[in-house]
């Protein structure tokens, strides 16, 4: 202790060497050890628009003066922050973040005055974290997850599927409210068009997130994800957009964010508000990735685990967790073992390294939203609904269509349907005697390109 004391000391007289070259009179009136940084918050004798612009542009002097890797200098309600590496930095673990979370207020990691730092997935119901490689984005969301499962321990409220590397996440196939740990692309495809067809049927069904079991997508390296199924954003900016009011949540991982090659498209950027960044590869990727400029990414230490937290465009600093191998609850995998019922599994071909190793999904019901078959977790043993004469048609259609899966959506969604499927398409209109009824049948989720398809079909090409 008496070496940090003397450290402290020491930067104190850096910082005021700094401030009085640069003509500005600042006092320092506090200094707090975090996590990751040690922050002195300091004054302006005589503040004014000029010189608070000065002081927060002194970071890269100050880390020349302290022979740092960064300085990030930040202008708060408490005064001004210029928050230095710690020379001991150590990140939260885990099972410190669930002691802080309740329901569905998950702790995501701690700020610079050792307290916890919270984010309501009712109100940011997607959660993004962005950053370089090597960071601590994947760790930080299985903290994350781990948090929420372990706070939430009854599959029946919160149910979690993850897509990612499983040695990476298989450590957490042992939490109840693990469903399935997807690890080929092909099926994280399937999964999402499972979530969407699920996201209509709650819409149409009308229930609060409440008289709902919640379901949490974890979506880990999305760049790599999209190169392969690029048609998977659509799936992740609808639930994004429409999830949190029927109890349905993402985390997603990726590189960097602003583009396509990113989130997919802003479909995914213009939805999530909620965003945890790391330390970026230059200052036009750190305004990029957090939407706008100035906030001070680029100022981070580049450790692991040191972030910042955006939420509606409000940054602050946080440590985000790490998950000890040992934490309450983890235990060796079993071995893989067949989960044929899960739905987004169905018709695809699995080896003995890609069967689920989970405990199945808990009793599911049938819920019939406009016409659409869609399996959905339930609290209680409801009886299923009764079938929709829809169901019939379309499984006798499937078979006039030459490329019909045998599960899933009538239509396939990245390209156009031929003549023949826009026969089938009125067809099925003419039965059903609805639009919306048929989208969630033909394609499983209704958007601008699949609303433009169905108007050619019934108006434009009856030929």
């Amino acid at each position: 202790m008496s070496d940090l004391l003397t450290w402290i000391r020491w930067v104190e007289s850096r910082i005021a060497a700094v401030a009085i070259h640069e003509q500005l009179y600042l006092r320092v009136v506090d200094a707090t050890r975090g996590p990751m940084t040690v922050t002195f918050t300091v004054r302006l004798l005589q503040p004014s628009p000029a010189g608070l612009r000065r002081v927060l542009n002194l970071g890269p002097a100050l880390a020349q003066a302290l022979q740092v890797d960064a300085v990030r200098v930040a202008d708060t309600a408490r005064g001004i922050h210029i928050e230095i590496p710690s020379p001991a930095p150590r990140t939260p673990t885990a099972t410190w973040l669930a002691q802080h979370t309740h329901g569905t207020r998950v702790a995501v990691g701690m700020d610079s005055f050792r307290h916890p730092v919270v984010v309501d997935l009712a109100d940011y119901p997607s959660l993004l974290f962005v950053g370089p490689t090597r960071k601590g984005k994947t760790e930080a969301a299985k903290s994350v997850l781990y948090a929420l499962l372990t706070r939430n321990p009854d599959p029946a409220d919160l149910s979690a599927i993850v897509v990612g590397r499983r040695s990476n996440w298989a450590c957490l196939a042992s939490l109840p409210g693990v469903v399935d740990i997807i690890g080929d692309h092909e099926t994280a495809l399937e999964a999402a068009r499972w979530l969407s067809r699920e996201l209509h049927a709650r819409h149409c069904a009308g229930q609060a997130p409440a008289n709902r079991q919640a379901i949490l997508f974890v979506v880990d390296d999305l760049p790599y994800l999209l190169q392969n199924v690029p048609e998977i954003a659509d799936h992740l900016g609808a639930i994004a957009g429409a999830g949190g009011a029927v109890g349905m949540y993402q985390l997603i991982i990726t590189h960097f964010a602003g583009s396509r090659a990113g989130t997919g498209g802003q479909a995914v950027d213009n939805n999530i508000t909620a965003r945890i960044l790391y330390r970026p590869s230059s200052k036009a990727s750190a305004a990029l990735s957090a939407g706008t400029g100035g906030l001070g990414v680029e100022h981070l230490s580049g450790a692991k685990g040191d972030a910042l937290l955006i939420l509606d465009g409000v940054a602050q600093r946080v440590a985000t967790a790490h998950l000890p191998p040992d934490a309450p609850g983890l235990r060796p995998t079993t071995a893989p073992r067949p989960s044929a019922h899960l739905p987004w599994r169905a018709g695809i071909a699995q080896n003995g390294t890609e069967r689920p190793h989970h405990p199945p999904i808990p009793a599911a019901t049938t819920s019939m939203g406009e016409g659409g078959e869609t399996t959905c977790f339930s609290r209680s043993s409801r009886s299923a609904a009764p079938p929709d004469p829809g169901i019939e048609l379309v499984e006798r259609l499937r078979a006039t269509l030459p490329d019909a899966r045998p599960k899933g959506p009538l239509l396939p969604s990245d390209r156009p349907p031929s003549p023949m499927e826009r026969a089938a398409l009125r067809y099925l209109h003419d039965k059903l005697g609805s639009k919306e009824r048929v989208y969630p049948l033909a394609w499983g989720f209704k958007n601008r390109k699949t609303w433009t398809w169905l108007d050619q079909a019934l108006k434009g090409n009856r030929r």
